[in-house]
């Protein structure tokens, strides 16, 4: 019982010195991985996860929203309130 609470005051205490929570996280999992598995597990853990979520479409989406609203951006704007024409 003692190790779910050690976990939460972890991860709080480390999002209480400024660490964000998603890499608060993942230190905390990959000390408890290495702690039960050793530490080559846990690296093969922690390199796992940040692969799988940074190959994930919803990641891969967000820079083509970026793009677009450069586009928009830099794009010739028509002055006042008149609608563009083509």
């Amino acid at each position: 019982m003692i190790g779910p609470v050690l976990v939460l005051f972890l991860i709080l205490g480390l999002c209480f010195i400024g660490v964000r929570i998603g890499s608060a996280t993942l230190v905390v999992a990959g000390l408890a991985v290495a702690l039960i598995r050793g530490t080559g597990a846990a690296m093969t853990l922690i390199g796992q996860e940040v692969e799988s979520i940074a190959t994930s479409y919803p990641l891969a989406v967000v820079p083509l929203f970026l793009l677009m609203g450069v586009f928009v951006h830099r794009a010739e704007q028509p002055h006042g309130n008149e609608p563009a024409t083509l």
